[in-house]
């Protein structure tokens, strides 16, 4: 097979080999000897060589150019241009070790050479030897002390390496230079800070304030010194100076509330935070990190709710179309037990903001708690044209139309409402709960019952679900085993509760326990933090079934001085006798 090469491939080969090689060759370190004669005609031949690998730099040909002014030090070892070039580009290949010979060179030549002298230091320092950095950066500004560049880069290289005496000594002498410069003048008193030398700071704080009299940013440092010094006293006559200037400086009143805090001067506190609010310099967003502030201290004492609940009457007169001020009224009104006005908060956030969820939902979780169930009607169903997924809303219609008792309503958003839930086995299952409960009320027992067993297929640890169930189906004289086996296993999973109790006596009432009946029920009576009808009754009916009538109308009499949907109750205490 004949091999076909292409000559400009073995050309460039050839070129980047040699290329490679000169790199290697001069990277040898050049000797500089003194006594060393170079002839006219080599300086001419080196300054040739320096312009010719000038020009390859400037198209961009870095290994030619190299070559080349390799080639003129070699010419002319004292061509101090050349080695300052060859230094140059071997630290733009990060080659620092050769770039520092290079540099050296060139510095020793001409060590007063500005450009030289800074190029070492640089390569130095990029090298990592910092401290032949410090000493070349300290020469340069011995050599050009009024050069103000050279100052700043020997300061730099002082706070890099932490040496903050000498750099406060730069700063100094910078300043006798060139007089006054905010800029380092700030950087000045940074750096005293770091280094708590608060009285130079202080010194230096003033000067800035002298120099901007009204700028209160100066004097707010200042107050911060000295409250870093503990002068407590003297930073508060200093806000009270940012204050006199601008009476709006809302970071001073905040500084000056802090102030009178700590002395335990309450109300001077809280007006000097409520000028704060007020001010149109404190960001609304900043408002909202102190109400914060506000919300978790008022969990631990009142009178920080007090002062929140004050604080939010201003927020609201200041945005009064902001939802999110409102949302968090809402909240403070909620801690503090104002129901009614908490749900106001929370209706106005949503006309404001339809799409904030949270605050549809806790204006109806608070209607369920004042029982204001025809709000809830009327509220919830605008909430689901906003939010028609979510579940929970449909779970609170329904709610809201059995206490009402609309159940035929109640089913109807039950079935919508179920399908919606996705990955929330619990809530599915007091879904069907609820679901089993309305539909017993319009006697529709079938779904009921198979409500009830798909709340329970769903979670069988379900206790209302087998409390109800378990309650109805005895009402009803169904399934008297299956409903005394769930009605224990709701009362093992939750001891105590009067509503499991009385269900467990009752349905062994239904069977014909009634001594069992008799101890469940009053078990239930004692664990009754209110009087309930019910139980009372069937206490009642227990006793009468055990013999002692008088006992049985005293506790029939006791549940019909209470609410009662009891169909015989009535006749029992009129006839003393028992009606089922």
């Amino acid at each position: 097979m004949k091999i076909y090469i292409n000559i400009s491939t073995i050309l460039i080969f050839l070129i980047v080999f040699q290329s490679c090689k000169i790199i290697r060759d001069v990277t040898e370190e050049p000797p500089v000897k003194e006594g060393i004669e170079v002839t006219d005609n080599d300086r001419r031949e080196s300054t040739a060589l320096l312009i010719n690998a000038s020009k390859e730099e400037m198209i961009g040909n870095y290994i030619n150019a190299v070559a080349l002014y390799s080639q003129a030090l070699k010419k002319d070892p004292y061509n101090s241009a050349a080695a300052y070039k060859l230094a140059k580009l071997h630290a733009i290949e990060q080659l620092y070790r050769d770039a520092i010979r290079y540099a050296e060179i060139a510095a020793y030549l001409e060590p007063k050479n500005q450009y030289y002298l800074m190029l070492l230091a640089d390569v130095y320092a990029y090298s990592g030897n910092f401290s032949k950095a410090i000493d070349t950066y300290e020469k340069i500004a011995e050599i050009f002390p009024n050069d103000i560049s050279v100052q700043i880069d020997l300061l730099s290289n002082y706070l890099m390496l932490n040496k903050y005496e000498e750099a406060i000594k730069v700063f100094e002498h910078i300043e006798t230079i060139a007089g006054f410069s905010e800029h380092l003048s700030i950087k000045k008193v940074q750096l005293l800070i770091e280094n708590e030398i608060y009285d130079k700071a202080i010194e230096e704080t003033k000067k800035l304030i002298d120099a901007f009299p009204d700028e209160p940013l100066y004097r707010e440092l200042l107050a911060e010194i000295y409250i870093e010094k503990d002068l407590t006293e003297e930073a508060k006559e200093v806000y009270k100076e940012i204050l006199e200037i601008d009476p709006e400086y809302a970071i001073a009143r905040l500084h000056l509330a802090d102030y009178y805090r700590q002395q335990g001067e309450t109300e001077k506190f809280f007006n000097e935070v409520k000028k704060a609010f007020r001010s149109p310099q404190l960001a609304k967003e900043n408002k909202g990190r102190i109400m914060f502030v506000y919300y978790m201290l008022s969990e631990e004492d009142e009178k920080y709710l007090k002062q929140a609940l004050e604080l939010m009457d201003i927020l609201i007169s200041i945005y009064p179309e902001e939802a999110e001020m409102f949302a968090m009224y809402g909240d403070f009104l909620f801690m503090n037990e104002q129901y009614e006005k908490a749900r106001d908060m929370f209706l106005k956030t949503t006309k404001l903001d339809p799409d904030r969820y949270l605050a549809w939902e806790q204006m109806i979780y608070l209607s369920i708690d004042i029982e204001d169930y025809d709000f809830i009607v009327e509220h919830a169903e605008k909430a689901l044209d906003y939010f028609f997924e979510k579940p929970e809303i449909y779970f609170y219609i329904a709610i809201a139309y059995m206490q009402k008792e609309m159940y035929k309503e109640a089913t109807e958003v039950l079935e919508e409402g179920v399908i919606l839930i996705v990955d929330n086995k619990p809530f599915k299952s007091h879904f069907y709960t609820l679901m089993g409960d309305s539909y017993h009320k319009l006697e529709k027992h079938e779904k009921s019952d198979n409500s009830y067993k798909k709340a329970l297929e769903i979670d069988p640890k379900n206790k209302y679900a087998l409390n109800n169930y378990s309650y109805y189906l005895s009402l009803r004289e169904k399934n008297l085993e299956e409903a005394l086996e769930m009605s224990e296993k709701a009362n093992k999973l939750e001891e105590d509760n009067p509503a499991f109790q009385d269900t467990f006596g009752w349905i062994n009432y239904k069977m014909g326990e009634y001594k069992t009946a008799k101890k469940w029920i009053k078990k239930a009576i004692s664990n009754s933090e209110e009087k309930n009808a019910t139980i009372l009754e069937h206490y009642g009916d227990v006793l009468y079934k055990l013999g002692d009538k008088e006992k049985a109308i005293k506790y029939w009499k006791k549940a019909g001085e209470l609410d009662n949907e009891s169909e015989f109750l009535e006749k029992k205490i009129k006839n003393g006798t028992l009606y089922e």
